[in-house]
């Protein structure tokens, strides 16, 4: 159940505090040698959005693409925003190395995505990575999820550096 604290007044999704604190009872509950994926999805050059149009526009994309986020998504995952620009979601029992679809189907419903100030179309990218593994005994929930958003985030960067819309990696 989302409480006050654990929102992030813009969007609704979990803040990062929750975030954080969601993965390690996610990882906990899930079973042994299952999968768990951590996606995450980068609005970029948004800071350009907000000096080209304003705020106010930079805050209508980071809406809308949270809102496609939150709807491609399971109950089951946590959703959550990152920073201004970036958005995590853990999702257990799952991977997207193996099977793209979802991500590939978010990436084009946020490409498709018409947000526009004064009749103008405001024009912004996004980036999405993701990372899955197996779930092991005797790891550091904490230390683990750590790690797989740093793996997740390097997706991002190679998606950016490559010109792809998304990158995967397996670990």
């Amino acid at each position: 159940m989302k409480t006050l604290a654990d929102i992030d007044a813009l969007t609704g999704l979990y803040n990062r505090n929750a975030f954080y604190r969601l993965c390690q009872e996610t990882l906990e509950q899930c079973r042994l040698d299952s999968n768990v994926s951590v996606v995450i999805v980068d609005i970029g050059e948004l800071k350009q959005v907000n000096y080209q149009y304003d705020h106010a526009s930079g805050d209508k994309v980071v809406i809308e693409v949270a809102k496609l986020v939150e709807d491609n998504f399971r109950g089951a995952d946590v959703c959550a925003r990152l920073t201004g620009q970036t958005f995590a979601i853990i999702c257990p029992d799952s991977n997207f190395v193996d099977n793209p679809k979802l991500l590939k189907r978010l990436y084009e419903g946020i490409e498709s995505l018409s947000v526009t100030h004064n009749n103008e179309v405001v024009e912004f990218a996004v980036s999405i990575g993701a990372t899955t593994k197996q779930v092991v005994d005797n790891v550091d929930p904490i230390a683990d999820i750590e790690t797989m958003i740093s793996a997740a985030k390097m997706m991002v960067v190679e998606a950016q550096s490559n010109q792809l819309q998304l990158s995967t990696n397996y670990s």
